[in-house]
């Protein structure tokens, strides 16, 4: 319950003692409320006081609209006199806000503050308390009953027209004036408040009144009580005769009051509390009694015809459904079947989404419209059908209810029913197109297969429906392709060319079918890779490429989805004709959104012939920038669709097609870190040396890395020793630039050298000659030699007990002939001999004699090729760093000191 606070004022004369004061003023107003100009305030007021001698009696009340201080204002105000003697009129005025008027429902509320008659003042501008209302509810249905009843009964002797009219009246007349009417206030005020029951509730405040004015000058409520004579432009209506009074009725309100009165007041009740309901939701002003009351009128009249069945402007049903009026159940349902009927006339799309979504929102008003359908369906069951794919076709496949579905179904099996009663070949094959055209899980399948098995008959007299049959097979029954390809009126149907394409897996067939029919394109091609049929051409692949981009795959069986015929081929390479599958690479990495089914196909194809090539050539036609085609060939090797020698063929294989441009370095650099990552890969020596070329140019350490030891690989697989050295030439020149090249190449040539026999090394040696770059190699070579020829076949062993037999001849010698204080006598020397002449037959001597002379010589060539001048500082340090292997050896001499430390073990490691 919600109180109201209201303000109010008292004006009239004071009386102090018996003694009124000479003018009426202020008597009292409530605290903090104030009224500017009360007196011209009470001077518009259209009330006077009843000429009864009786205070009480006297009481008029009146209920009008006045703007106060800038604030609108519904007034509720009574007049009576303060004397029995019909004098000292007194008024007290109760102001209503405007925005609360309407919402104090029971006007009885308000008519109970004036109750008790206006105490006397002996003051002027005395305070007063506010006046505190609660908001009641309307009457009672029975106590509404009861009020109108006496109404009839005591005014107008039961004539209900009468009544009508005076409402009539009231509603459409800006003022009505009542003369001769009993001069009693509570009768007065009962008539008032019966017209008000016959009203709406929202509009109720708008009934303006008086029950006694003496003045037809002031600003008339819209029913006046006044028997003052004299000029004015209201309506008069003498309430004894009705004189003059047109008694008929214009506005539509009241005529429907009119065609609906059957003499139950109890039902004139429930329909003016269905007039409540709809005025309740409508915006209400004081000038707007007439218009809010036809509104309502008109609504209701609505209601009346959605319940009669009769027929109404779809949005205007919208604008009803939308509204927040309440409404029965039965009213919704009979507004959603007249949608549905207009739509079923009009077919409006976004009509039939608007309808299907207030049905998903309200189960009951979906199970009310089930009857209607059902009815529907037998009818016109195309139009139904219209309306239910319309609404499946706008929502989520996971959002489909079954009940949906099942009425999806039973309008379409009606519609097809009709359609082949109708023996009518062309609305037979409209209705297979477009229930094959539905998305799969429709669930439409076997009503098609039923309908392909009841006019399949009909196929050999018409070509057309003898392919439709074998589409709507394709996309709903592909179990029955077998059978209506065995069966003989269908192939006496078919066009010579569809049968090639299906029967004979004719290419060319097939080819001229993709630009026909997609459905028996696909068919051919699919029935084709069943038979392991090599006529997939790359017209073939582009075709199936525009199908799989284009066409939705929900309309299509699974078996012959091109997305489901597209990884069948990649699993049946033998079908592709001429490397075909390079094209369907290139169209799947083409537009970068098919990338993960290129990666399937490479994962599949990847042991074909001629893959590599196929792969570059797609990359190279995606028109990526090279970062992107690195990711790609990245991507499939960390899948695993390629191997890494696969990677390196493609990569050799772009640059290749790419001819080493400028822009290609990416490439390069790419192949260099797969090379090196997987160091069993290998690829052809043209490209190695591009690689070898560029890493000199760019000074790139792993591109010199994984080709120098390929190439170094092959030449040691060459037979010519012009080509070895060649190709160890341009090897030295492309790893000049770097160390760590340089060092590799040095390790692999001694590796190489100690693996070959002298004879070669000697004609390496030759092709070496006058290539000073080569130096150091052609040392190693002559080293290697010169190594040989010290050791010979001999083994270490054998070497070591030479070399300590040599030592011992020259250390005898250097000790018996080379100190300075040793004479030598050569009669000595060969008395020696001679005695022991018999150990050496005569005809060694001669070897003897010139071994020993030539030791002489060579012991004076080995002092004179000792190490180089330059080197030539100090004897003993010399030595020394020759031992310790920090001085290469420049001779002979030296050999045998850096041999020495070596043998020692005194030399530390290291590959220079």
């Amino acid at each position: 319950m919600v109180d109201y606070t209201l303000q109010h004022l008292i004006y009239g004369q004071a009386v102090v003692g018996d003694t009124p004061s000479d003018v009426p003023d202020l008597l009292a107003i409530s605290d903090n409320f104030t009224v500017a100009n009360v007196s011209q305030l009470i001077g518009r007021m259209p009330l006077s006081p009843l000429p009864l001698d009786s205070v009480q009696s006297s009481q008029a009340i009146a209920f009008i609209q006045e703007t106060v201080q800038d604030k609108p204002y519904t007034i509720l105000a009574r007049a009576h006199y303060q004397r029995a003697t019909q004098t000292l009129p007194v008024r007290q005025l109760v102001f209503i806000p405007r925005d609360d008027v309407a919402k104090i429902k029971n006007f009885g509320t308000l008519i109970g503050l004036f109750e008790q008659a206006i105490p006397q003042y002996n003051i002027t501008n005395s305070p007063i308390a506010p006046l505190v209302v609660s908001q009641n509810d309307v009457p009672s249905k029975d106590k509404q009953v009861t009020v109108i009843k006496t109404l009839l009964e005591a005014h107008f002797s039961d004539q209900f027209q009468r009544l009508l009219c005076l409402l009539d009246k009231v509603i459409t007349q800006k003022n009505i004036i009542i003369r001769n009417f009993p001069v009693d206030g509570t009768t007065r005020l009962s008539l008032v408040q019966s017209l008000r029951l016959l009203l709406p509730v929202p509009v109720r405040h708008l009934l303006t009144f008086t029950t006694h004015t003496h003045a037809l000058s002031q600003t008339l409520p819209r029913l006046s009580f006044n028997d003052a004579v004299g000029e004015t432009v209201a309506t008069i209506i003498d309430w004894q005769t009705f004189a003059d009074v047109d008694m008929t009725l214009t506005h539509p309100y009241v005529l429907q009051l009119q065609e609906q009165w059957d003499d139950k007041v109890i039902d004139l009740v429930d329909l003016i509390n269905r007039y409540s309901e709809i005025a309740s939701h409508l915006t209400s002003n004081e000038m707007a009694l007439s218009g809010m009351l036809t509104t309502t009128a008109d609504r209701h009249a609505l209601d009346r015809s959605a319940m009669k069945g009769t027929s109404i402007a779809s949005e205007q049903i919208l604008g009803i459904l939308e509204s927040d009026i309440p409404m029965s159940m039965a009213l919704q349902t009979a507004y959603v079947i007249l949608l549905l009927e207009n739509n079923f006339d009009n077919r409006d799309t976004t009509m039939a989404q608007t309808i299907a979504s207030i049905l998903e929102e309200n189960d009951e008003l979906d199970q009310n419209i089930q009857p209607f359908l059902n009815s529907s369906i037998e009818v016109q069951p195309d139009a139904v059908y219209n309306f239910l794919r319309t609404h499946l076709h706008s929502i989520e496949q996971d959002t489909i209810s079954e009940r949906w579905l099942n009425r999806l179904h039973e309008a379409t099996k009606m519609a097809m029913t009709v359609a082949i009663e109708s023996a009518d070949v062309a609305t037979i094959r409209s209705w297979l197109t477009l229930i094959s055209r539905e998305p799969l899980h429709y669930q439409l399948s076997d009503i098609v297969g039923n309908a392909i098995q009841d006019v399949k008959h009909l196929a050999s007299d018409d070509a057309e429906l003898a392919q439709e049959l074998l589409v709507v097979a394709v996309r709903r029954q592909p179990e029955m392709i077998a059978d209506l390809l065995a069966d003989e009126s269908m192939n006496e149907g078919l066009p010579e060319s569809i049968r090639d394409a299906l029967l004979q897996h004719d290419v060319t067939a097939i080819e001229d079918l993709g630009s026909e029919s997609r459905d028996l394109f696909l068919l051919s091609l699919g029935r084709a890779i069943d038979a392991d049929q090599a006529v997939v051409t790359s017209q073939t692949v582009r075709t199936l490429w525009q199908y799989y981009l284009q066409q939705p795959k929900n309309t299509l069986s699974l078996a012959y989805r091109p997305s489901t015929l597209i990884k069948r081929l990649f699993d049946a390479p033998q079908c592709f004709v001429n490397g075909a599958y390079s094209t369907l690479l290139s169209l799947s990495l083409a537009d970068g959104v098919h990338d993960a089914l290129f990666y399937d196909a490479v994962s599949k194809l990847n042991t074909q012939s001629d893959i590599a090539e196929a792969i570059a050539q797609a990359l190279e036609q995606s028109n990526r920038v090279p970062d992107k085609v690195i990711d790609v060939v990245s991507t499939m090797l960390g899948q695993e669709a390629i191997t890494p020698q696969l990677a390196v063929d493609v990569m050799a294989t772009l640059l290749g097609n790419r001819n080493w441009d400028a822009e290609s370095l990416p490439y390069v650099e790419h192949l260099a870190r797969l090379m090196s990552q997987h160091p069993d890969t290998n690829t052809n020596t043209g490209v190695l040396w591009k690689v070898s070329e560029l890493s000199a140019e760019h000074r790139n350490e792993q591109m010199l890395k994984v080709s120098q030891r390929r190439l170094l690989e092959a030449t040691s697989e060459l037979v010519s020793e012009s080509q070895i050295v060649e190709s160890i030439k341009n090897i030295r020149r492309d790893a000049q630039w770097s160390t760590t090249g340089k060092t590799t190449l040095i390790r692999w040539w001694r590796a190489f050298t100690h693996e070959r026999g002298t004879g070669q090394l000697q004609k390496i040696e030759k092709f070496l000659d006058g290539n000073r770059v080569l130096d150091d190699l052609r040392a190693i070579v002559q080293t290697t030699v010169a190594m040989r020829r010290v050791i010979g076949t001999r083994t270490l062993s054998e070497f070591s007990e030479i070399v300590a037999s040599t030592y011992g001849l020259l250390q005898a010698l250097s000790e018996g002939f080379d100190p300075s204080d040793k004479l030598v006598d050569s009669m000595t020397i060969r008395n020696e001999l001679e005695a022991r002449a018999d150990e050496l037959p005569a005809e060694q001597r001669p070897v003897l004699s010139t071994n020993l002379r030539e030791l002489a010589q060579l012991v004076s060539v080995l002092h004179e090729n000792r190490s180089k001048p330059s080197l030539i500082r100090n004897d003993d340090a010399l030595e020394r760093q020759l031992t310790t292997g920090e001085q290469e050896p420049q001779s002979a001499l030296d050999v045998m000191r850096w041999l020495s430390g070596y043998l020692d073990g005194i030399q530390k490691d290291q590959d220079e």
